[in-house]
């Protein structure tokens, strides 16, 4: 039957067939968990990450990844864990010497559409 269903797949032993309906009809199928351990981002790894961020909270996700020789996927982990947001604040706008004259002249031109 299962040949006929899946053509495509290659068929199980007999053995390993009834193996499973064995284990399902006396239900001693349990699902495995998975105790695998997070080496990545355990506390040593956590510390080393959030103590560059605090001396430098420029720092990008990349240099962290080289400094700690962990991946980027666990520094943006633990960074998500601590509920820090992995960005970098850039000015793109700044003050210029003419910037006060502009103002004005934009606030009176605004006046004068809002009175017409």
């Amino acid at each position: 039957m299962y040949a006929e269903r899946f053509p495509g797949r290659r068929t199980p032993s007999r053995i390993s067939v009834s193996r499973v309906i064995k284990q399902f009809s006396e239900e001693n199928v349990r699902l495995r968990k998975r105790n695998r351990r997070k080496t990545a981002t355990d506390e040593d790894h956590t510390t080393a990450v959030l103590a560059a961020v605090n001396l430098d909270p420029q720092v990008s996700t990349r240099t962290l990844c080289i400094n700690a020789g962990i991946s980027k996927v666990s520094i943006l982990s633990i960074l998500k864990q601590r509920k820090f947001h992995p960005y970098h604040v850039s000015l793109h706008q700044e003050l210029n010497v003419d910037d006060f004259v502009n103002r004005i002249l934009f606030c009176t031109w605004a006046e004068e559409k809002i009175r017409i």
